[in-house]
């Protein structure tokens, strides 16, 4: 809804500037060449216009057929944008990467599989010897905030359950592979969104910079105006700079906002709203 408003600011400055250049072209003041670039400008305001309308129906169209609620029921809605204006403070890179180890449920099953690993070869290790005892088999480091997988079998294993125990060694040493690999993924994919992020946190804060600017030149020209020192153009010109600069805030909220979903994606665990005080393996 915001994009539809800035869409048609923008169309009504644009026809305010259009009829200001025909009215200085009626009177020799302005040539076609200039005429035309403000006629030009326009019809791409318009353009632009329609497009947001067609995106928003099938973004609409689109979450319709998702959640199976008909297209006329969202006419009605509330739409709270606190939330999506609301970006939330980062924690640090190492505390991201412990809550990307340990709320993932791909890696928590495979961790599962791992420990269930263990305990078959500690039962069948029993069967040889009564005191058989793995060494340990798992633990989160907290220095690099990652899981270490690995464990040590007691020696000498009785030869008629050797075969056994080495069966459920080697399943056990393949899992813990597959979970390195996949937490080794799962970090890069946390470092990558988190990047991206603070990237388009960045560019968000300069858009932002860039539409107080515009703002302040608005109300200069308003008072410029007011005073008999500026016409109407230039007043138009400034508040259609305004206009632009709020669009190129909106698009970078929106830029921020999907990288926060990228990020709240690696980590399998949302960040806006109230984030646990505590992270605990």
């Amino acid at each position: 809804e915001l994009l539809q408003v800035l869409d048609t600011d923008e169309v009504n400055l644009r026809e305010g500037l259009y009829l200001w250049a025909t009215e200085r072209f009626r009177r020799g003041e302005l040539s076609r060449p200039e005429l035309n670039t403000y006629q030009l400008s326009l019809a791409r305001a318009h353009t632009n216009q329609n497009l947001t309308k067609s995106r928003q129906h099938e973004a609409l169209g689109a979450v319709s057929q998702l959640i199976g609620v008909p297209l006329s029921a969202f006419g009605p809605l509330h739409r709270n944008l606190a939330v999506f204006e609301d970006n939330p403070d980062l924690p640090s890179l190492q505390e991201l990467h412990l809550r990307g180890i340990i709320y993932r449920p791909d890696l928590q099953q495979v961790l599962s599989e791992y420990r269930a690993a263990l305990t078959d070869i500690q039962l069948e290790g029993e069967k040889a010897d009564p005191i058989f005892q793995l060494g340990p088999g798992y633990q989160l480091d907290q220095g690099v905030n990652k899981f270490s997988l690995g464990f040590s079998v007691p020696l000498p294993i009785n030869d008629w359950n050797e075969g056994p125990i080495a069966e459920r060694v080697a399943r056990a040493k393949e899992i813990a592979a597959r979970f390195n690999l996949l937490q080794d993924r799962a970090l890069v994919q946390v470092d990558q969104a988190a990047s991206a992020f603070e990237s388009a946190s960045a560019a968000k804060a300069k858009a932002d910079f860039q539409g107080a600017l515009s703002r302040e030149q608005e109300l200069r020209s308003a008072r410029l105006l007011g005073a008999g020192e500026a016409d109407r153009s230039q007043f138009l010109l400034s508040r259609l700079e305004t206009v632009l600069a709020m669009r190129a805030q909106l698009d970078a909220q929106i830029a921020l906002q999907r990288q926060l979903g990228l990020l709240e994606d690696a980590l399998h665990q949302p960040l806006q709203g109230r984030l646990r005080d505590e992270v605990t393996p």
